[in-house]
């Protein structure tokens, strides 16, 4: 137990200066939800003294692990993650331009939301369970073709927020 403690520790402390050194901040501002769908709304701020571009994350992007939407479950720790695809394709680069992309201003922000179906997570989140909600952009891995002088590739993860799914 306490080897785990400590290897626990050790990650929070490598995550928390990891993210020190970002040039976003990612947070979840809001969860809505209703009887099929959820709409989470997040908050990208542009930490840096220079405008970044940013690849847009549209929902379908998911399907090629450009993003992330986690939900743990708070007892089990069992991740749960949304999957809406039938196929992942093969992504071996992104072509980055004004037009795909999010272009944040120094010091600025913008809300990036997002809809999906609760059916589109698998495994399949249970009825009056609580989870943990965690969105993920994951540039580091992947070769970026641009004109573009600032650009984001890096990987990043938001704060959680808790879902009660009724």
């Amino acid at each position: 137990m306490k080897r785990i403690i400590q290897i626990f520790v050790l990650v929070f402390i490598v995550s928390y200066s990891y993210s020190q050194n970002s040039q976003l901040e990612m947070k979840i501002v809001s969860l809505k939800t209703c009887i099929n769908n959820i709409e989470l709304c997040v908050k990208v701020s542009n930490l840096s003294n220079q405008e970044i571009a940013v690849y847009y994350q549209n929902i379908d992007q998911i399907c090629s692990n450009l993003m992330s939407i986690r939900f743990v479950d708070i007892k089990s720790n069992k991740f749960h993650i949304l999957f809406p695809c039938s196929t992942v394709p093969d992504l071996n680069h992104i072509e980055l331009t004004k037009d795909n992309s999010l272009l944040i201003d120094a010091g600025k922000s913008v809300n990036v939301k997002y809809l999906f179906k609760k059916r589109d997570i698998k495994p399949d989140i249970r009825r009056n369970k609580t989870y943990k909600v965690i969105v993920g952009w994951h540039f580091k891995d992947i070769f970026i073709k641009t004109d573009l002088k600032n650009y984001f590739n890096d990987d990043i993860e938001s704060n959680y927020i808790l879902f009660e799914n009724k």
